[in-house]
């Protein structure tokens, strides 16, 4: 493990733990997010969720969010970020995903957040990368 090779396969092992969610055409909001984009937010986190066989987090998380706006007069990042927070944690009904939680079961869960936010852009975007908090460590 000391070696160059044991290294990267530590590497390799923590990158594979990490997600990235990229999820075009929803305006991140606030708790004004309509009902409409919240599904289709849920729903889009847990088809990706689906594709890479991944469950929800049972431990501490990392959690990257990086926002794009093309509102004219958005929110402000941190309630932006609030609301991700509370849609990324407790499923709505409708959405088709087998657990109550999505990417966490708790906000308590996680223990390193990282937002930033572009307001202007062209087209809406939200990004987002999770992995579990000693993989980042």
């Amino acid at each position: 493990m000391a070696s160059d090779a044991g290294a990267s396969a530590r590497y390799q092992s923590r990158r594979a733990r990490r997600i990235h969610i990229s999820i075009d055409d929803i305006e991140p909001q606030s708790k004004k997010m309509s009902p409409g984009d919240r599904a289709a937010f849920q729903t889009a986190v847990a088809e990706h969720l689906t594709s890479i066989k991944r469950s929800t987090f049972r431990g501490d998380v990392a959690l990257k969010l990086d926002l794009a706006t093309a509102g004219k007069s958005p929110p402000h990042a941190h309630t932006i970020a609030k609301n991700l927070l509370d849609l990324l944690g407790n499923r709505m009904t409708g959405v088709d995903w087998p657990k109550k939680s999505l990417l966490y079961a708790d906000d308590s869960q996680i223990q390193a957040l990282s937002v930033s936010c572009r307001h202007g852009e062209d087209q809406p975007n939200i990004r987002i990368e999770a992995r579990p908090f000693a993989a980042m460590l």
